[in-house]
């Protein structure tokens, strides 16, 4: 079996490449099937077991925690649980992303 993986450094688009391959090698006929999808949901699914936005936002690399927000709308439960923790910043469970800013190391 021919190997997936390039030789050479990884960067966005040889990985997006390197999943392509993988899906259509295995016959998953799904368009919108792709590395930022896996991508997504593994934001989602730290999330959901407890990572916090900084440390998602970090691990994706995101420069402003307002990008890693939304993958707090993802689940309502979710968005409640975050509300729950943080009472004194009155946040409510709403359909568009939390309004949420990064300052000096902490959500304001």
């Amino acid at each position: 079996m021919k190997s997936i993986a390039p030789v050479g450094p990884l960067n966005r688009q040889v990985v997006s490449s390197i999943v392509r391959r993988a899906i259509d090698r295995a016959g998953i006929d799904a368009p919108s099937c792709g590395a930022h999808l896996l991508r997504h949901s593994a934001a989602t699914q730290m999330l959901a077991h407890g990572a916090t936005l900084e440390q998602i936002g970090s691990i994706l690399r995101h420069a402003n925690i307002n990008t890693t927000a939304i993958y707090a709308k993802v689940d309502t439960t979710l968005l409640e649980g975050v509300a729950a923790a943080w009472p004194e910043h009155n946040l409510s469970v709403e359909t568009e992303p939390p309004k949420w800013e990064f300052v000096s190391g902490e959500l304001s």
